[in-house]
């Protein structure tokens, strides 16, 4: 005759571990701690539990986890800490309360950095676009309110960013699906049914005049304090380069002197992979390089200052190897580049422009556009941009067209300073090595001991 496993008994582990299944579910309660059991279901899955009466007198059940993944020893222990209390009310009450910034946490953490190169893209549409979702509660975001976050995203009075407006709405959805599979109150996604704006090709790009408003909103934003960010608008256009790419320029990517060792004119920016999955072999006009070496003093003298100020408390640190780093200064707890900073700066410089329909990506085009102008040919600009030539003749043609892509690029910082009538961001043009060494960039560095790059420019000094 089978012997039947009494259901209440003094709970041992090698107890636990014997027991089998019955064919359906039992429970078994534990004779030494009131409430404490164990659940075992007819596959043999088996779950600690808890099992208590609130104050009102409401019998609760509070799942504490399995085993063998929990031990006895733990799980009891766990149960006896949960005595007096409502441990399963309070787990309802706290999964109410989970807001879209628990979330999004969750989501980057046990999803996006484990699974996804471009989780900092995540986290930046996460800062920057979800803020306004951020404090709501998870159970309480709509459809409707979903759509209408796109439609401000995407809206040409507004942001005019409809490529941001798609990428959020994907990040959105991955999101709520991450929550419909983990431990959140919700039972649909409420980005399903939403709509984004198809994309499009931008065909926006500023005007001379619109360049002129441009450099003095980046004189005022540097003189506001975000010296690295005006710096970053002014070299996305004298480089034609992708932002993105500009953002994560190294120092040690920067070519700027000569075989001699001396200062050089030009110079040239060397990227081992891009967006296009192949180097950046950059030219580097006058402008571009005075404006690098000038920004490389302020840092410098960033540093120290700050390694001045704060030295004692933290003990030193190197300087950032990235020329644009996270944050408004030159010396970063982490040798990371600027993330999320690109969104408000682009909001700042558009306000005191007057203008708000263009994209950091647009002054790529406008370079283009410029270098066109310029009578720079198509085929060239293409080099510049670095353009994937996938044509038979680019894949057998692999001359790098260096002395032409110099010429465009000079020709286009030439002509950007000559509208840069008042803009303190640009060193004086050399007209020769010697002058870039006696009056150009060392002049700029001087200057920059006393907190910003404070060259003016005439449109009478400026090169034709």
């Amino acid at each position: 005759m089978t012997q039947i496993q009494p259901t209440t008994f003094n709970f041992t582990a090698e107890g636990i571990k014997a027991l089998k299944p019955s064919g359906r579910r039992v429970d078994y309660w534990d004779t030494n701690l009131t409430g404490f059991g164990l659940r075992v279901t007819p596959t043999g899955v088996k779950t600690w539990c808890y099992c208590y009466r609130t104050d009102g007198g409401r019998k609760r059940r509070w799942t504490i986890g399995r085993y063998p993944h929990l031990s006895l020893a733990d799980a009891r222990q766990k149960a006896r800490g949960a005595y007096g209390k409502d441990p399963a009310g309070e787990k309802v009450e706290l999964r109410e309360a989970q807001t879209v910034s628990d979330l999004a946490d969750a989501f980057l953490r046990l999803h996006a950095k484990p699974h996804k190169k471009s989780w900092k893209r995540d986290q930046q549409l996460i800062t920057h676009d979800l803020a306004g979702l951020k404090h709501m509660l998870v159970k309480d975001v709509t459809r409707k309110r979903v759509q209408a976050l796109l439609d401000t995203i995407a809206d040409p009075a507004g942001r005019n960013a409809p490529a941001s407006a798609r990428a959020v709405k994907m990040l959105l959805s991955k999101m709520f699906n991450f929550a419909l599979r983990r431990d959140f109150s919700i039972d649909f996604n409420p980005v399903t049914g939403t709509e984004a704006p198809k994309p499009t090709r931008r065909q926006r790009f500023l005007l001379d005049a619109e360049i002129v408003r441009l450099l003095a909103a980046l004189d005022l934003e540097s003189a506001n304090g975000h010296h690295l960010m005006a710096h970053w608008f002014l070299l996305i256009l004298l480089t034609a380069q992708r932002p993105g790419e500009v953002a994560a320029m190294r120092w040690d990517q920067l070519d700027l002197f000569d075989e001699g060792h001396a200062r050089a004119t030009t110079g040239w920016w060397n990227v081992r992979t891009s967006k296009t999955k192949q180097p950046i072999h950059a030219a580097l006009s006058p402008e571009a390089v005075c404006v690098l070496r000038s920004l490389r003093t302020w840092s410098e003298q960033e540093h120290a200052r700050i390694e001045k100020n704060c030295a004692r408390r933290r003990g030193p640190r190197p300087m950032s190897a990235n020329v644009f780093p996270a944050g408004d200064v030159a010396w970063a707890t982490e040798d990371t580049p600027m993330g999320s900073d690109q969104f408000p700066a682009t909001e700042r410089v558009r306000d005191n422009m007057g203008a708000h329909d263009w994209t950091p990506h647009d002054l790529r085009r406008t370079a283009s556009t410029l270098m066109g102008r310029l009578k720079v040919t198509r085929f060239i600009i293409d080099r510049v941009l670095n353009h994937t030539d996938a044509t038979v003749g680019g894949i057998y043609d692999r001359f790098t067209y260096t002395e032409e892509r110099m010429d465009a690029v000079t020709r286009l910082g030439a002509h950007v300073v000559s509208l840069a009538t008042t803009s303190r961001l640009f060193p004086p043009r050399p007209r020769s090595v010697s002058a870039a060494q006696s009056t150009g960039c060392a002049d700029a560095g001087a200057s920059l001991r006393h907190g910003s790059v404070a060259l003016s420019r005439s449109r009478s000094q400026s090169p034709g």
